[in-house]
């Protein structure tokens, strides 16, 4: 299902039917699940978006689950070790093991100022995500936390538009900006280590413009199922946004389309 009838940010959205498709899971033939079981297995699927879109480090470990609809038997046993993430792997298996839904259950995630040893790619992609606007890549060990600027843990809240992370934190010094950051529990601050193992594989930061007056920024990271929407404000005004999609139907459109092109 998608909300195609207008903005999702309004109060009254529209739902139609966006695809439909009829798959063998891993899950055909188990017994029906209780309702407390689905609230169980489908409170934390944002997660398994969220991750993808803003951690190239989280988005390996999840890769063999493809979209959760084209899966081999066996998957679990794809899930690449990742050290330094045992526990999260662990925990994503963990999820699968009991519900067939590849999750993060208590994932968070923060902001952390960082300076970059070189440029991050704007327009850039990471397995099936794609950035655009002010989100870029910062390549693999170019970034390093900063030392002076604190980092923001973002509080979750979901509702019918989406899932929100908001929270705040003061203007990076000159010359940094901020990495989207996911922790092993909510509202918890990442230490200098966990970020540069994370870093390691690559960051996702917020392109930020001079902010000489700015003295906080609140920031917003917006979920819409495939896509992540991310914005800093300042006083209320606009500095800085982007987004991360999979880009998953427009893809298939566009090969299809293609593929149409080419057919007698």
């Amino acid at each position: 299902m998608s909300g195609r009838g207008g903005d999702p940010r309004r109060d009254r959205v529209k739902v139609s039917s966006g695809a439909v498709w009829s798959v063998t899971r891993p899950t055909d033939g188990a017994a029906p699940l209780t309702l407390d079981g689905l609230r169980e297995a489908l409170e934390p699927i944002w997660t398994f978006y969220a991750a993808q879109l803003a951690s190239p480090s989280l988005a390996r470990l999840l890769a063999p689950f493809e979209l959760l609809d084209e899966i081999a038997a066996d998957v679990a046993a794809e899930v690449p070790h990742a050290p330094g993430l045992e526990a999260l792997r662990t925990r994503l298996l963990a999820s699968f093991a009991a519900h067939h839904v590849a999750t993060f259950p208590g994932l968070g995630l923060a902001v952390v100022p960082v300076r970059l040893a070189r440029p991050a790619a704007t327009d850039a992609r990471f397995g099936r995500t794609r950035l655009s606007g002010a989100l870029a890549l910062a390549s693999p060990g170019a970034a390093q936390p900063h030392p002076e600027a604190p980092s923001a843990a973002l509080r979750l809240r979901i509702d019918h538009r989406g899932v929100h992370l908001e929270g705040e934190c003061p203007a990076p010094p000159p010359g940094a900006t901020l990495a989207l950051v996911p922790t092993e529990a909510e509202g918890q601050l990442p230490a200098a280590a966990w970020v540069e193992r994370l870093a390691a594989d690559g960051l996702v930061v917020l392109a930020l413009p001079p902010l000489a007056s700015a003295p906080a920024l609140d920031l917003g990271v917006h979920l819409q199922v495939q896509r992540l929407a991310v914005e800093a404000r300042a006083s209320g005004a606009l500095v800085a946004a982007g987004a991360a999609d999979l880009g998953y139907f427009r893809e298939r459109w566009r090969k299809h389309g293609e593929s149409s092109r080419r057919s007698p």
